[in-house]
């Protein structure tokens, strides 16, 4: 099978386009307010930081190394 065959091909409908545009306008602004340009890190980053609330973290790690939170503790600052 040639890979122009491959896939499932449907309509983009136009409030796909129309809400995606405006969701990126919105991450753009979210992305200036952090100063966190590159969007596959901003986007871990917010995940990394709903997960960490959920566990009760209070730090994240903007490191690519190391765990991505813990918790605030004596030595943690």
């Amino acid at each position: 099978m040639s890979i122009f065959q491959k896939g499932d091909y449907r309509a983009i409908p136009t409030e796909f386009r129309i809400l995606g545009i405006a969701s990126l306008e919105e991450f753009s602004k979210f992305q200036e307010r952090f100063e966190i340009y590159d969007t596959d890190t901003t986007i871990n980053a917010i995940r990394d930081a709903i997960i960490a609330n959920y566990l009760g973290f209070d730090l994240l790690n903007f490191n690519k190394h190391g765990f991505d939170a813990k918790k605030v503790t004596a030595n943690s600052t």
